[in-house]
């Protein structure tokens, strides 16, 4: 099961062209036409877009948990989220809150794989605020998106200057084939009270057009300087006609990004 990237424009753009082209003569051996024409300048300027404005105080006021450094999102982390989520509602994200929060993501790896799931809950949420979502659902088609929700999990306050909020988005399609979900666990870094980017954390998503499914899970370390994420794929509905069982193949990889001035650095796989 693939994931399906929508993709939010995030520019405009801009073009002045100045400049004359002018024909001085032409002749009709084309071998020696001669054509004299200023140069034709295409200026073209990309407005670079505004992260939302939000009350970042409010913002952590939500996160009522205070987590410690090694903060590891494991499995069991993942399941602990998974059973409360129906403690979340009052730590759900607003539109904007989640369009400041997914400004700026680590380029590269897990991270620009799940980033999508964040865009899904924006336009979900837009059609909620515009009381249009009650005929987006009648209209639904299988494997488009029905559900999906965001909300802050904790934070972690100890290094000072530098504090980290760590956040979830959840999805869901249309119950029938084909069918996707998908938990992830974020975090962003604030520097100086500013928010500077997000890196994917957890993930425990999968999907399934019997009889073939797949799923991800994504686990982390953070630590002081670093985190290192393992990202384990399977995939089946094949089946071994020999021995009449189910042919499941799995992959596993390893990612680092540093910390650098309150930045996380684009997740490089290790070994390669």
């Amino acid at each position: 099961m693939k994931k399906i990237a929508f993709l939010l424009p995030l520019s405009l753009l801009f073009i002045q062209c100045s400049g004359e082209e002018q024909t001085e003569s032409i002749h009709e051996d084309v071998s020696t036409d001669t054509i004299s024409s200023d140069t034709i300048v295409e200026e073209v300027i990309e407005i670079e877009p505004e992260r939302v404005e939000i009350d970042v105080d409010a913002l952590f006021a939500k996160a009522d948990t205070t987590l410690k450094i090694p903060f590891i999102v494991d499995s069991i982390f993942m399941d602990s989220i998974l059973n409360m989520y129906d403690e979340l509602d009052h730590k759900s994200l607003s539109n904007a809150e989640a369009q400041h929060l997914g400004f700026k993501m680590v380029d590269n790896g897990p991270t620009s794989m799940g980033s999508y799931c964040i865009d899904r809950f924006i336009e979900i949420d837009s059609l909620k605020l515009k009381g249009e979502y009650d005929a987006y659902v009648e209209q639904l088609d299988i494997g488009q998106t029905e559900r999906a929700s965001a909300a802050v999990i904790a934070k972690i306050t100890e290094l000072g200057a530098t504090q980290f909020l760590i956040w979830m988005t959840d999805y869901s399609t249309v119950e029938a084939c084909p069918y996707g979900h998908g938990t992830y666990i974020w975090c962003t870094i604030f520097e100086q009270g500013s928010a500077t980017n997000t890196l994917l954390l957890g993930e425990n998503s999968g999907g399934a057009d019997a009889p073939y499914w797949g799923s991800t899970i994504t686990t982390s370390v953070l630590e002081i300087g670093k985190v290192t994420t393992t990202v384990v794929d399977e995939q089946g509905g094949d089946y071994n006609e020999e021995t009449d069982e189910e042919i499941v193949e799995s992959s596993t990889k390893e990612f680092i990004s540093w910390i650098t001035f309150g930045w996380f650095e684009t997740e490089e796989e290790v070994g390669n």
